[in-house]
């Protein structure tokens, strides 16, 4: 492939979404893949579907820690979230994922790039299902992405 740089100027990142609220988001892409720590993760790649911040990106990711480590209930929340099985034995099948929506509770973190520059981008400090998240506060648990009016 080839292809001409001239005139674009080298850039990093992508916009952020600059209010910390509950957004609508819809799943693009999960890969599988492994963590640091050699669990399996699924990076997940989403857009945001509300009107004011429609296909921002943000990526997430679900580690899939075991039971006995803090923390291993938080990709079954993800699966439940998203409509899928997170129930006893299941097979994670992250092309299922693609096209989900939930909500997303979104803020503006800070980090430290590999250049040591400060840097900033949107995480998720909270997700749950698309249809029953009201106001600013998460909701009660139920997952039922199917009935989301935008698909």
């Amino acid at each position: 492939m080839r292809y001409d740089g001239t005139g674009v100027e080298a850039s990093e990142g992508f916009p952020l979404i600059t209010e910390e609220a509950w957004f609508p988001f819809r799943v693009i892409t999960a890969t599988m893949g492994k963590s640091k720590n050699k669990d399996p993760m699924v990076t997940v790649d989403t857009v945001c579907l509300s009107p004011k911040w429609k296909d921002f990106p943000i990526r997430h990711w679900v580690t899939f820690v075991p039971k006995d480590k803090p923390g291993a209930g938080i990709a079954l929340h993800f699966l439940k979230c998203i409509g899928q099985p997170y129930e006893g034995v299941i097979d994670i099948k992250p092309e299922a994922w693609e096209r989900k929506t939930f909500m997303g509770k979104v803020t503006i973190s800070d980090y430290e790039n590999k250049n040591g520059e400060k840097k900033k981008n949107n995480k998720f400090s909270s997700i749950s299902p698309i249809s029953e998240t009201v106001g600013d506060e998460p909701p009660p648990e139920k997952a039922d992405s199917k009935d989301a009016p935008w698909d």
